[in-house]
Protein backbone atom coordinates (compact mmCIF):
# COMPACT_ATOMS: atom_id res chain seq x y z
CA UNK A 1 0.00 0.00 0.00
CA UNK A 2 1.18 3.68 -1.07
CA UNK A 3 1.79 5.45 2.44
CA UNK A 4 -0.26 8.25 3.04
CA UNK A 5 2.44 10.88 3.44
CA UNK A 6 3.61 9.91 -0.25
CA UNK A 7 -0.04 10.85 -1.53
CA UNK A 8 0.28 14.09 0.67
CA UNK A 9 4.03 15.38 -0.85
CA UNK A 10 1.99 14.25 -4.27
CA UNK A 11 -0.93 16.65 -3.94
CA UNK A 12 1.21 19.36 -2.10
CA UNK A 13 3.60 19.52 -5.32
CA UNK A 14 0.48 21.00 -7.63
CA UNK A 15 0.04 23.81 -5.21
CA UNK A 16 3.77 24.74 -3.41
CA UNK A 17 6.56 24.99 -5.96
CA UNK A 18 8.95 24.36 -3.46
CA UNK A 19 7.37 20.98 -3.15
CA UNK A 20 7.96 20.16 -6.71
CA UNK A 21 11.83 18.93 -6.00
CA UNK A 22 11.56 15.37 -4.50
CA UNK A 23 15.76 15.44 -4.20
CA UNK A 24 16.90 14.81 -0.88
CA UNK A 25 20.90 15.28 0.21
CA UNK A 26 22.17 11.58 -0.93
CA UNK A 27 25.79 9.77 -0.18
CA UNK A 28 27.71 12.15 -2.77
CA UNK A 29 27.77 14.64 -0.46
CA UNK A 30 30.55 12.51 0.97
CA UNK A 31 34.06 12.06 -0.73
CA UNK A 32 33.96 8.13 0.70
CA UNK A 33 31.10 7.30 -0.78
CA UNK A 34 31.82 9.40 -4.26
CA UNK A 35 35.37 7.10 -4.25
CA UNK A 36 33.76 3.24 -3.54
CA UNK A 37 31.03 3.78 -6.25
CA UNK A 38 33.33 4.96 -8.59
CA UNK A 39 36.17 1.91 -8.09
CA UNK A 40 33.00 -0.53 -8.19
CA UNK A 41 31.98 0.78 -11.33
CA UNK A 42 35.57 0.68 -12.86
CA UNK A 43 36.33 -2.55 -11.58
CA UNK A 44 33.64 -3.72 -13.68
CA UNK A 45 35.26 -1.83 -17.04
CA UNK A 46 37.55 -5.01 -17.29
CA UNK A 47 34.35 -6.96 -18.08
CA UNK A 48 34.23 -4.95 -20.85
CA UNK A 49 37.48 -4.88 -22.28
CA UNK A 50 38.83 -1.94 -21.00
CA UNK A 51 42.21 -1.18 -19.79
CA UNK A 52 42.33 1.83 -18.23
CA UNK A 53 40.25 4.86 -17.41
CA UNK A 54 38.35 5.71 -20.74
CA UNK A 55 39.33 9.35 -21.93
CA UNK A 56 35.86 10.57 -22.05
CA UNK A 57 33.61 10.33 -18.84
CA UNK A 58 30.21 11.23 -19.19
CA UNK A 59 27.49 10.97 -15.53
CA UNK A 60 24.01 10.85 -15.18
CA UNK A 61 22.54 12.56 -12.19
CA UNK A 62 25.83 13.61 -10.36
CA UNK A 63 23.69 14.87 -7.33
CA UNK A 64 25.26 16.53 -4.64
CA UNK A 65 28.81 16.78 -5.36
CA UNK A 66 31.20 15.69 -8.70
CA UNK A 67 33.05 13.39 -6.79
CA UNK A 68 32.42 10.26 -9.19
CA UNK A 69 33.51 12.31 -12.01
CA UNK A 70 36.24 14.32 -9.67
CA UNK A 71 37.73 10.33 -9.55
CA UNK A 72 37.89 10.02 -13.16
CA UNK A 73 39.73 13.09 -13.85
CA UNK A 74 42.14 12.28 -11.05
CA UNK A 75 42.40 8.68 -12.32
CA UNK A 76 43.19 10.13 -15.71
CA UNK A 77 40.67 10.86 -17.79
CA UNK A 78 40.88 13.91 -19.64
CA UNK A 79 36.76 15.35 -19.83
CA UNK A 80 34.48 14.66 -17.88
CA UNK A 81 30.21 15.88 -18.79
CA UNK A 82 28.12 15.61 -15.73
CA UNK A 83 24.34 15.99 -16.66
CA UNK A 84 21.09 16.77 -14.05
CA UNK A 85 18.07 18.04 -14.15
CA UNK A 86 18.86 20.36 -11.44
CA UNK A 87 22.17 22.21 -9.96
CA UNK A 88 22.22 20.40 -6.14
CA UNK A 89 25.92 20.96 -5.59
CA UNK A 90 27.57 23.52 -3.47
CA UNK A 91 30.96 24.66 -4.68
CA UNK A 92 32.31 24.17 -0.89
CA UNK A 93 31.65 21.12 -0.41
CA UNK A 94 32.90 20.46 -4.69
CA UNK A 95 35.98 21.32 -3.04
CA UNK A 96 36.40 20.30 -0.04
CA UNK A 97 35.42 16.11 -1.79
CA UNK A 98 38.00 16.96 -4.66
CA UNK A 99 40.66 17.78 -1.76
CA UNK A 100 39.85 14.78 0.26
CA UNK A 101 40.02 12.53 -3.19
CA UNK A 102 43.24 13.76 -4.43
CA UNK A 103 44.50 12.43 -0.41
CA UNK A 104 42.30 9.25 -0.59
CA UNK A 105 44.00 8.93 -4.03
CA UNK A 106 47.59 9.34 -2.37
CA UNK A 107 47.55 7.15 -0.64
CA UNK A 108 46.26 4.30 -2.78
CA UNK A 109 43.21 3.71 -0.14
CA UNK A 110 41.04 0.61 -0.73
CA UNK A 111 37.77 1.00 -1.88
CA UNK A 112 35.45 1.65 0.99
CA UNK A 113 33.69 -1.43 2.21
CA UNK A 114 32.97 -1.24 5.68
CA UNK A 115 29.86 0.28 7.36
CA UNK A 116 28.57 2.59 6.10
CA UNK A 117 29.79 1.27 2.67
CA UNK A 118 29.08 -3.02 3.23
CA UNK A 119 26.00 -2.43 1.51
CA UNK A 120 26.88 -0.44 -1.47
CA UNK A 121 26.47 -2.38 -4.95
CA UNK A 122 27.89 -3.96 -6.55
CA UNK A 123 30.02 -5.81 -3.95
CA UNK A 124 33.36 -6.75 -4.74
CA UNK A 125 35.54 -9.59 -3.67
CA UNK A 126 38.91 -7.84 -3.57
CA UNK A 127 39.02 -4.18 -2.23
CA UNK A 128 43.05 -2.45 -3.26
CA UNK A 129 42.77 -0.19 -5.97
CA UNK A 130 43.04 -1.88 -9.30
CA UNK A 131 46.40 -2.67 -10.72
CA UNK A 132 45.65 -1.21 -14.46
CA UNK A 133 44.85 1.91 -12.42
CA UNK A 134 47.77 2.57 -9.84
CA UNK A 135 50.51 1.87 -12.48
CA UNK A 136 49.67 5.71 -13.90
CA UNK A 137 48.64 7.17 -10.42
CA UNK A 138 51.29 9.36 -9.59
CA UNK A 139 51.72 10.35 -13.39
CA UNK A 140 48.16 11.49 -13.01
CA UNK A 141 48.32 12.81 -9.59
CA UNK A 142 51.43 15.21 -10.49
CA UNK A 143 50.94 18.52 -9.22
CA UNK A 144 50.47 20.79 -11.85
CA UNK A 145 47.93 18.42 -12.94
CA UNK A 146 45.67 18.38 -9.82
CA UNK A 147 46.39 22.32 -9.78
CA UNK A 148 44.82 22.77 -13.40
CA UNK A 149 41.41 20.68 -12.39
CA UNK A 150 41.46 21.89 -9.20
CA UNK A 151 41.45 25.49 -10.57
CA UNK A 152 38.49 24.18 -12.70
CA UNK A 153 36.63 22.72 -9.74
CA UNK A 154 36.48 25.79 -8.20
CA UNK A 155 35.91 28.52 -11.05
CA UNK A 156 34.49 26.00 -13.85
CA UNK A 157 36.02 27.18 -16.51
CA UNK A 158 35.24 24.29 -19.06
CA UNK A 159 38.73 23.20 -19.05
CA UNK A 160 38.26 19.26 -17.66
CA UNK A 161 34.64 19.80 -16.64
CA UNK A 162 31.56 20.15 -18.35
CA UNK A 163 28.05 20.62 -16.23
CA UNK A 164 24.64 20.66 -18.52
CA UNK A 165 21.94 21.90 -16.37
CA UNK A 166 19.21 21.14 -17.35
CA UNK A 167 20.63 18.38 -19.64
CA UNK A 168 17.84 17.11 -21.38
CA UNK A 169 17.95 20.86 -23.07
CA UNK A 170 20.99 21.37 -23.80
CA UNK A 171 24.61 19.83 -23.78
CA UNK A 172 27.94 20.00 -25.69
CA UNK A 173 28.60 16.36 -26.15
CA UNK A 174 29.33 15.10 -29.31
CA UNK A 175 27.84 12.24 -30.89
CA UNK A 176 29.95 9.11 -30.80
CA UNK A 177 32.38 11.07 -28.41
CA UNK A 178 32.07 9.67 -25.00
CA UNK A 179 33.98 6.52 -23.83
CA UNK A 180 32.14 5.58 -20.82
CA UNK A 181 28.78 6.46 -19.55
CA UNK A 182 27.90 6.07 -15.52
CA UNK A 183 24.65 6.53 -13.64
CA UNK A 184 24.51 5.14 -9.94
CA UNK A 185 21.22 5.34 -8.23
CA UNK A 186 19.26 7.61 -11.17
CA UNK A 187 17.80 5.66 -13.88
CA UNK A 188 14.90 5.16 -11.81
CA UNK A 189 14.04 7.88 -11.54
CA UNK A 190 14.19 8.87 -15.50
CA UNK A 191 10.57 9.59 -17.32
CA UNK A 192 11.61 9.36 -20.95
CA UNK A 193 13.61 6.13 -20.45
CA UNK A 194 13.74 4.66 -23.98
CA UNK A 195 14.94 8.13 -25.04
CA UNK A 196 17.20 8.49 -22.44
CA UNK A 197 19.00 5.25 -23.91
CA UNK A 198 18.74 6.02 -27.36
CA UNK A 199 20.43 9.62 -26.58
CA UNK A 200 23.64 7.55 -24.55
CA UNK A 201 24.19 5.43 -26.69
CA UNK A 202 24.49 8.09 -29.07
CA UNK A 203 26.97 9.74 -27.34
CA UNK A 204 29.21 6.53 -27.27
CA UNK A 205 32.47 6.05 -29.26
CA UNK A 206 32.44 2.75 -31.23
CA UNK A 207 33.19 -0.04 -28.07
CA UNK A 208 32.32 2.65 -25.47
CA UNK A 209 30.69 1.26 -22.46
CA UNK A 210 27.83 2.27 -20.33
CA UNK A 211 27.90 1.08 -16.31
CA UNK A 212 24.42 1.63 -14.19
CA UNK A 213 23.43 0.84 -11.11
CA UNK A 214 19.51 0.95 -10.63
CA UNK A 215 17.43 0.86 -7.75
CA UNK A 216 14.18 -0.97 -8.19
CA UNK A 217 12.83 -0.77 -4.49
CA UNK A 218 9.87 1.94 -4.01
CA UNK A 219 12.46 4.51 -2.02
CA UNK A 220 10.19 4.39 0.98
CA UNK A 221 6.67 5.67 -1.36
CA UNK A 222 5.40 2.23 0.19
CA UNK A 223 5.36 0.09 3.17
CA UNK A 224 6.91 -2.79 1.08
CA UNK A 225 10.11 -2.23 -1.19
CA UNK A 226 8.53 -3.59 -4.44
CA UNK A 227 4.96 -2.19 -3.30
CA UNK A 228 5.06 0.18 -6.00
CA UNK A 229 4.20 -2.25 -8.86
CA UNK A 230 1.11 -2.84 -6.86
CA UNK A 231 -0.09 0.50 -6.71
CA UNK A 232 -2.44 1.52 -8.73
CA UNK A 233 -2.69 4.40 -11.77
CA UNK A 234 -4.97 6.96 -10.16
CA UNK A 235 -3.39 6.44 -6.68
CA UNK A 236 0.31 6.68 -8.38
CA UNK A 237 -0.40 9.82 -10.19
CA UNK A 238 -1.84 11.69 -6.86
CA UNK A 239 1.63 10.35 -5.12
CA UNK A 240 3.72 11.75 -8.45
CA UNK A 241 1.87 14.81 -8.30
CA UNK A 242 3.48 17.74 -10.06
CA UNK A 243 7.24 16.78 -8.91
CA UNK A 244 10.05 17.23 -11.42
CA UNK A 245 11.24 13.36 -11.20
CA UNK A 246 10.20 10.57 -8.72
CA UNK A 247 10.02 7.18 -9.86
CA UNK A 248 9.45 5.70 -13.27
CA UNK A 249 8.54 2.33 -12.38
CA UNK A 250 10.48 0.36 -14.76
CA UNK A 251 11.52 -3.08 -13.97
CA UNK A 252 15.06 -4.86 -15.03
CA UNK A 253 13.82 -6.30 -18.15
CA UNK A 254 12.68 -2.89 -19.56
CA UNK A 255 16.17 -1.33 -19.05
CA UNK A 256 17.53 -4.56 -21.09
CA UNK A 257 15.25 -4.22 -23.44
CA UNK A 258 16.22 -0.28 -24.06
CA UNK A 259 19.58 -1.42 -24.25
CA UNK A 260 18.97 -3.70 -27.08
CA UNK A 261 17.13 -1.70 -28.97
CA UNK A 262 19.60 1.37 -28.69
CA UNK A 263 22.76 -0.77 -30.47
CA UNK A 264 24.44 -2.16 -26.56
CA UNK A 265 25.44 -5.55 -26.02
CA UNK A 266 25.06 -6.66 -22.55
CA UNK A 267 28.23 -7.88 -21.01
CA UNK A 268 27.45 -8.37 -17.44
CA UNK A 269 24.72 -8.08 -15.26
CA UNK A 270 24.46 -8.19 -11.36
CA UNK A 271 21.75 -8.11 -9.55
CA UNK A 272 20.53 -8.11 -5.28
CA UNK A 273 17.43 -10.18 -5.09
CA UNK A 274 15.15 -10.41 -2.44
CA UNK A 275 12.48 -12.63 -1.10
CA UNK A 276 10.36 -10.27 1.19
CA UNK A 277 8.15 -8.02 -0.32
CA UNK A 278 4.59 -8.24 -2.02
CA UNK A 279 4.38 -11.47 -4.25
CA UNK A 280 4.01 -10.83 -8.08
CA UNK A 281 0.14 -11.77 -7.84
CA UNK A 282 0.21 -8.50 -6.43
CA UNK A 283 1.32 -6.26 -8.54
CA UNK A 284 -1.19 -4.05 -10.82
CA UNK A 285 -1.33 -4.28 -14.97
CA UNK A 286 1.16 -3.72 -16.92
CA UNK A 287 3.81 -5.03 -13.48
CA UNK A 288 2.08 -8.29 -13.61
CA UNK A 289 4.02 -9.29 -16.22
CA UNK A 290 7.78 -9.04 -15.18
CA UNK A 291 8.99 -12.60 -14.51
CA UNK A 292 9.48 -13.44 -11.13
CA UNK A 293 13.65 -12.58 -10.88
CA UNK A 294 12.79 -9.22 -12.01
CA UNK A 295 10.09 -9.08 -9.19
CA UNK A 296 12.57 -9.65 -6.53
CA UNK A 297 15.05 -7.81 -8.52
CA UNK A 298 16.11 -5.15 -5.41
CA UNK A 299 19.50 -3.58 -7.40
CA UNK A 300 21.07 -4.23 -10.93
CA UNK A 301 24.24 -3.69 -12.20
CA UNK A 302 24.05 -3.21 -15.96
CA UNK A 303 27.45 -3.35 -17.91
CA UNK A 304 26.89 -2.77 -21.78
CA UNK A 305 29.09 -1.98 -24.71
CA UNK A 306 28.31 0.08 -27.92
CA UNK A 307 28.46 -2.98 -30.53
CA UNK A 308 27.08 -0.92 -33.36
CA UNK A 309 30.08 0.73 -35.26
CA UNK A 310 29.41 4.29 -35.35
CA UNK A 311 25.93 4.11 -35.87
CA UNK A 312 25.02 7.05 -33.86
CA UNK A 313 26.61 9.38 -36.03
CA UNK A 314 23.84 8.32 -38.88
CA UNK A 315 21.25 9.92 -36.44
CA UNK A 316 20.14 13.18 -37.34
CA UNK A 317 20.95 16.07 -35.77
CA UNK A 318 17.63 16.95 -34.27
CA UNK A 319 17.24 13.65 -32.78
CA UNK A 320 19.85 13.80 -30.81
CA UNK A 321 18.68 17.10 -29.37
CA UNK A 322 15.26 16.12 -28.27
CA UNK A 323 13.85 16.99 -24.75
CA UNK A 324 13.80 14.81 -22.59
CA UNK A 325 12.25 13.75 -19.08
CA UNK A 326 13.57 14.38 -15.31
CA UNK A 327 16.30 12.62 -13.46
CA UNK A 328 18.86 13.08 -10.75
CA UNK A 329 20.85 11.26 -8.36
CA UNK A 330 19.09 9.39 -5.55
Amino acid sequence: MIKTTSVVKGIASFLLPAARNSHTPGGTIAAEHCYSAFFRHYRHLEAAGVAGVPAVVAELGPGNSLGMGFCALLAGARRYHALDVMDHTDPDTDLAIFDRLVAMLRRREEIPHRPPYDTTFPFLDRHELPASLVATLDENLRDERVRAIREDVIHRTGAFISFAVPWRDRTDIAAGSVDWICSHAVLAHVDELEATYRRLSGWLATGGVMTHMIDFSSHRLTEAWNGHWAVGDTAWALARGNRHFLLNRRWCAVHRAHLEDTGMELVEERRWLRDDGLPRDRFKPPFHAMDDQDARTYLAFLVARSRMALWALALPAWEMMQPLGGMTAA
